[in-house]
């Protein structure tokens, strides 16, 4: 081993052949590279790609632009999400609003994420589909967010995500999640 990196493998007296300060008999043992764990969600991390990335965008009309180009790729049955924004990147430093989300589209459901996860902003259409304005009664009022007259502003957090939201995005089929998880560990197995 030399500057951490193992240099050369062999028996005892082939290594010998290479100058060191100190030699370390492991017995006839193995000596492995230490392997550190990624704590990495393979699934979920198949899943967040088929999202639009939002972590680089610098104000709202980039995350914007960015969910208007991805629109033509969403079917009339599906959501066009965007995930990793955080607020505190853009020049307004706040997440956009749900009539800002509309200018996208009123037809096709959109949510965005937080980097955190902690909160998620629907447009209306995501709103109607969730009947948020339906059960807005039963949600604690901090779950939600509201403009400076008291309207919703399309923000939805916490558990009123997981309760009121989560049961309505389209979940994948078997088959088409054999086929992204199979593209994905492509893709992963490239990368080394």
């Amino acid at each position: 081993v030399f500057d951490g990196k193992i240099i050369a493998v062999g028996s005892t007296e082939e290594l010998k052949k290479f100058p060191a300060r100190q030699y370390i008999d492991l017995g006839g043992k193995t000596a492995i590279p230490g392997f550190a764990d990624t704590h990495m969600h393979l699934y979920q991390d198949c899943m967040d790609r088929l999202k639009v990335n939002l972590n680089t965008s610098h104000c709202v009309e980039e995350v914007l632009k960015k969910l208007k180009e991805n629109l033509p790729n969403i079917s009339k049955k599906n959501w066009l999400l965007g995930e990793n924004l955080h607020a505190d990147y853009l020049k307004e430093d706040r997440l956009p609003s749900k009539e800002e989300l509309d200018r996208v589209s009123t037809a096709i459901p959109i949510m965005i994420g937080s980097f955190c996860r902690h909160t998620h902003v629907l447009n209306s259409k995501a709103l109607e589909i969730c009947n948020i304005m339906e059960h807005r009664s039963e949600i604690q009022k901090d779950m939600l967010g509201y403009d400076k007259f008291g309207n919703l502003n399309g923000a939805v957090k916490e558990n009123a995500y997981d309760t009121y939201v989560l049961p309505h995005i389209p979940v994948c089929t078997l088959e088409e999640n054999i086929e992204r998880m199979d593209h994905y560990l492509q893709y992963a197995a490239s990368l080394g």
